[in-house]
């Protein structure tokens, strides 16, 4: 019974090592959905440039205009003359800015105002918050 044991753990250590040596020391990290990015690698963009360019579900920079219309925000490019001020095409509702902290000015009950944000791209039509770009 001894000689079968001590084969078994001798077969099992000789097994550890050579899984040891077998194994990437360096192993490629498993790619990731996250769209998380540093904030100093987005250079600021236009919404049209936006929409044009990476993939819905990634982060991007947008230096725009934001203009409330109701109670409801959007981002974009350039601004009706009108009274109240409304968003020109194209436009994308914002979900979850913080409008209270961001420097906006109230006209007619509606807010707007040139705003430098980190957003993620979900669709055509709208934008989650991330933060406020540095």
């Amino acid at each position: 019974m001894r000689t079968v044991t001590s084969t078994l753990l001798a077969s099992v250590s000789v097994a550890v090592v050579l899984t040891g040596c077998t194994t990437d020391r360096n192993p490629t990290p498993e790619p990731t959905s996250d769209p998380t990015v540093a904030v100093s690698d987005l250079q600021p963009m236009t919404l049209r440039e936006a929409l044009e360019g990476p993939e819905y579900g990634e982060q991007v920079r947008l230096s725009v205009a934001l203009v409330t219309e109701g109670d409801v925000p959007f981002l974009c490019d350039a601004v009706d003359d009108s009274d109240p001020e409304q968003c020109a095409d194209p436009n994308v509702e914002i979900v979850g800015a913080p409008l209270e902290d961001l420097d906006l000015v109230e006209r007619s009950g509606e807010r707007s105002g040139e705003v430098d944000l980190i957003v993620l791209l979900v669709d055509e039509d709208t934008a989650e918050y991330v933060s406020t770009a540095p």
